[in-house]
């Protein structure tokens, strides 16, 4: 809850920036659920996931299994980018660590770069990344125990954590895929890539603040915006 208040909040306070203009709601793709992706996938070198209702029920501690043999067919080319607390960013490297790594973009006490975090089973790494630049440099971790050192942190919509994954692979063909329309699909347009709209996985698993702005705000608008584009 408290992630999504903090989301909401930096939304609002950027609205015009990130919701002003229709396009930033263009969707490429509109899938049924994740296996859908199968149908694409080919078209595109590197796919990134938000978790929650998209690949899995709210915060479950194990994967969907009528989703696992497709993980499996794009973990090569796949990474999670999601909103989470630094803790659960962690455990999404154990849940999902053998297919994929997870991201998370922060700005570390004392420090005006930005750090993009990179977990996959238990390993952790960072990399110092640049906007100006738009270049990645990978930075030794003394202490893997960051949480008490993050001063800031970047969630979606911000496309700075996005450019920032696309900056260490180079720029590649990229799709973003969510389930929901003003995080991860504006999101993705306001980072130049390709877009997946996804029917949400187990919706009613989430809490009831984040129920009432799926079905009051985010669906009725973000589809409404998509297709009168």
């Amino acid at each position: 809850m408290i992630n999504f208040i903090h989301t909401a909040g930096r939304a609002l306070r950027n609205r015009k920036k990130f919701y002003g203009k229709k396009e930033n709601f263009k969707v490429t793709h509109w899938f049924d659920d994740i296996n859908d992706i199968t149908k694409v996938e080919k078209q595109y070198q590197l796919i990134l996931l938000d978790r929650d209702c998209t690949l899995q029920k709210d915060h479950a501690y194990e994967r969907a299994s009528k989703f696992e043999k497709t993980l499996q067919q794009i973990s090569k080319k796949s990474e999670i980018v999601s909103n989470s607390s630094f803790k659960e960013f962690l455990r999404i490297g154990l849940v999902y660590g053998d297919l994929f790594p997870a991201n998370k973009l922060v700005r570390l006490k004392g420090e005006k770069r930005l750090t993009l975090l990179r977990v996959q089973n238990d390993n952790l790494a960072a990399y110092h990344y640049d906007p100006k630049t738009n270049k990645t440099t990978q930075v030794l971790l003394e202490n893997p125990n960051l949480e008490p050192l993050i001063a800031e942190e970047f969630k979606k919509p911000e496309p700075i954590i996005l450019k920032a994954i696309l900056a260490l692979h180079k720029n590649p063909k990229t799709l973003v895929v969510g389930d929901y329309y003003h995080t991860d699909i504006v999101c993705g347009n306001l980072a130049g890539t390709d877009t997946a709209y996804v029917t949400p996985y187990k919706p009613l698993s989430q809490n009831i603040p984040l129920i009432l702005f799926r079905y009051l705000f985010d669906t009725p608008l973000g589809k409404l915006k998509s297709k009168n584009l």
